[in-house]
């Protein structure tokens, strides 16, 4: 899996980053049909392949590019992406990437950007906050 998500150029991991949201999405409402079709009992919800051990790794690069790098709609489009993650991976396997994942969140807070991005970024924040995850060490350079 790694190797197929290897990039060679910031462009590379903004179009990336934009067919991964895009498909996760489609995943995510074929699924929700499905359900709808089926009577089954409520059971949590996750994308498959995303809650394994070191599940995350393959996407973390095009998530600091795109962040980093990317234009206000490729930051809008990575905040959807994190935003996936927070709601169908489970919290054990965000902490061993939570550097990687709250590192260029805070540095993207911290750039001259739009004020409704600032609040976006913020309130991802604060979603990875309320799973549980100590974001404490992050504080200063907020």
């Amino acid at each position: 899996m790694k190797a197929i998500l290897t990039v060679r150029s910031k462009q590379e991991s903004f179009d990336m980053i934009h067919s991964l949201v895009t498909n996760f999405q489609v995943i995510l409402q074929n699924d929700q049909e499905e359900e709808e079709d089926e009577d089954e009992e409520e059971e949590e919800k996750c994308i498959l392949g995303l809650n394994t051990k070191d599940c995350l790794e393959p996407y973390l690069g095009i998530l600091v590019s795109s962040l980093a790098y990317g234009s206000l709609e490729t930051i809008e489009v990575s905040i959807d992406f994190y935003q996936l993650l927070c709601k169908y991976v489970k919290p054990e396997f965000l902490k061993p990437a939570l550097f990687q994942l709250v590192g260029p969140l805070v540095r993207a807070i911290n750039y001259k950007t739009e004020a409704y991005l600032k609040i976006k970024l913020l309130k991802l924040l604060l979603k990875i906050y309320s799973l549980g995850l100590d974001i404490s060490q992050y504080n200063v350079p907020l």
